[in-house]
């Protein structure tokens, strides 16, 4: 699973988003295919160009969203596509378009 930006997505002028996505690859047979995504629904609010960061936890089946420089982090059910939890952090000294900037968010539990 990985943190696809979307930066210049596909160099269309297609409007740019961010997502989570899965892949399978087979390395016999060369080929790659895609098994998941979550972000494009979001469109630009979610969309970070850098320092991102996408976590799956085997435990609870859920992968957590973090837009790095949108301050978005979302957490979402692995099965059912659905949010779990989502916020927003605004800082106003950092230099993401809302004012923050992170390069890694982890799920701690208590």
């Amino acid at each position: 699973m990985l943190f696809d930006n979307g930066d210049n997505r596909n160099y269309t002028g297609e409007l740019e988003y961010s997502r989570a996505v899965e892949y399978h690859i087979d390395e016999g047979n060369k080929t790659v295919q895609q098994m998941w995504e979550f972000g494009k629904s979001f469109g630009q609010e979610t969309f970070s160009p850098i320092v991102s960061k996408v976590n799956y936890y085997e435990d609870d089946q859920t992968v957590l969203f973090a837009s790095g420089t949108s301050g978005n982090i979302i957490l979402i059910d692995y099965f059912s596509n659905t949010l779990q939890f989502q916020s927003t952090i605004e800082s106003p000294n950092a230099i993401g378009p809302r004012g923050i900037d992170f390069h890694s968010v982890h799920m701690v539990k208590f």
